[in-house]
């Protein structure tokens, strides 16, 4: 009854507005506005549907979003989240939605441990087990009635002599791979043979959780090699500003704050560079060595920055240096990186789906020394923590997320060509660790990338190191190791305190 009296409010003020010739700036009309906003939020939560997606779409589109509302189905309980469907619906044959990660080992991975680890941690949460289909329109979760641990492990016996170019090869082909919709979507591929060692790649679409929730499903299922506490991981989220204030003070904060975000949103396409072509859908990865934690956090202290600065900055003279060996002048270019940002803490139970925002960051690739791209890429971090930019497109990723498929990719096309590259850092654990039995001796994660966009840049420490990694179409990037030797050069010759 009461979803039936919410319906009736937005659909009679939708057709009041659109019959009666009433200024916009009237009282009426924005009293009006003002009922059908709320109305439209109590009615998304009677619709289990997302009450800040809508509402927010009763605000920029007035009476029409409503109605909208109004005239939908109630959103099954089962049904994935909005900005989870977003998520689910921005896969392409040229752009997979998956999260891809490797690890690596220098013992056999025993395929018992393998699968006893599995059953033990991952198949705890419900979304391994599940699958997709549509219901009433609907995208849903639902139990797989066949599951079988082993349709989802593949091992591998490498050629002796096998390399990690040759790996290289193998994970290459595994990125282009879709994972399989008729099961729940993941997988893992097991290598052995590789220096001595093995090596296991997993793949899970990103509509089961960002990749912060996956990192921590991941040391859920591990152990500290030394008796001790468990794994930790550095916590990227940060105390909030106002939190103590009144929770309409706060209020007050955050509306200001998404208004003030809105122009930092709506910026013009970046520079046209090869980093722009034409996506083939044929995948190129690339990771570096090892490279000292340690190091990079003196570097950065010394000169007042943070980990994550000094990282931004050697990846904007690494691009700097191969634009300029491809042809390209990069002091005439704006280079732009979409940056996830994580909105939620990483301690108390683990809570799989998307929560993350992004940001636009313009790289400083036209700073010709270290120094100058650290300070320009430290001033851009610090307005972009004060604002509320990655807030907004959660949001927005929740609104589109409730829309058409076909909508939703002419939306996502227009705000991808702001960006040329996805740049993700992601602090891992500080201590080794054991993963099914077997010493787990470094790790690499590749995040997806969605639209028109074909290049991914990733960092991720774990135990006192970091690795950089590359992901990208073939046509923009051919050689990602050459821009990988480039990010290390940078590290190596950038000035000590």
């Amino acid at each position: 009854m009461i979803t039936l009296a919410l319906r009736g409010v937005c659909l009679c003020y939708f057709f009041l507005y659109s019959l009666i010739d009433v200024p916009f700036f009237s009282a009426i009309s924005l009293f009006g506005w003002l009922l059908t906003i709320a109305t439209a939020g109590l009615l998304a939560k009677h619709m289990n549907r997302s009450m800040a997606a809508w509402t927010l779409g009763a605000i920029v589109v007035p009476y029409w979003a409503p109605a909208l509302l109004a005239l939908s189905h109630r959103r099954p309980a089962n049904a994935l989240t909005a900005i989870d469907n977003s998520w689910l619906n921005m896969e392409r044959p040229t752009n997979k939605m998956v999260v891809c990660g490797v690890l690596f080992f220098d013992e056999s991975l025993e395929p018992g441990s393998l699968k006893e680890t599995l059953t033990n941690g991952l198949l705890q949460f419900d979304r391994f087990r599940q699958r997709v289909i549509e219901i009433s329109r609907f995208n849903c979760w639902v139990d797989d009635k066949e599951f079988d641990l082993d349709n989802h492990l593949n091992f591998h016996k490498l050629p002796e002599g096998s390399d990690m170019e040759s790996f290289h090869d193998r994970v290459n082909h595994l990125t282009e791979q879709p994972l399989e919709m008729t099961r729940p979507l993941w997988q893992m591929d097991v290598f052995e043979g590789l220096n001595g060692g093995s090596a296991l790649v997993i793949r899970i679409h990103h509509c089961i959780a960002d990749g912060i929730a996956l990192v921590r499903v991941l040391l859920s299922m591990t152990q500290p090699l030394s008796h001790g506490e468990m794994p930790s991981q550095e916590n990227p989220v940060k105390q909030k500003e106002h939190q103590n204030d009144s929770a309409f003070t706060q209020m007050v904060h955050l509306i200001g704050g998404l208004l003030a975000a809105f122009p930092h949103a709506l910026k013009l396409p970046d520079s046209d560079s090869r980093l722009k072509n034409r996506l083939t859908g044929e995948r190129k990865t690339a990771w570096s060595a090892p490279f000292d934690l340690e190091r990079v956090r003196l570097l950065s202290k010394a000169h007042q920055g943070k980990i994550n600065d000094l990282v931004l900055a050697a990846t904007a003279g690494a691009l700097r240096e191969y634009l300029k060996e491809h042809g390209s002048n990069p002091d005439d270019m704006v280079l732009r990186v979409l940056v996830p940002i994580n909105l939620k803490p990483i301690d108390g139970d683990i809570i799989l789906g998307n929560q993350v925002g992004f940001v636009y960051l313009p790289l400083p690739i036209r700073e010709k020394t270290p120094l100058d791209r650290l300070q320009t890429v430290k001033q851009e971090m610090d307005t972009i923590k004060g604002g509320q930019e990655a807030l907004l497109s959660l949001i927005f990723l929740k609104l589109i997320g409730t829309l058409p498929k076909q909508l939703q990719s002419i939306i996502i096309d227009t705000f991808n060509k702001n960006a040329s590259s996805t740049m993700t850092n992601v602090p891992g654990p500080r201590e080794p660790l054991l993963f099914a039995k077997s010493e787990l001796k470094n790790m690499m994660f590749f995040g997806p990338q969605s639209g028109t966009m074909g290049v991914g840049i990733s960092v991720l420490s774990y135990a006192g190191k970091m690795t950089m990694g590359l992901n990208a179409d073939k046509n923009l990037i051919p050689d990602p190791e050459r821009l990988v030797e480039l990010f290390l050069k940078e590290l190596e010759d950038w000035p000590e305190p």
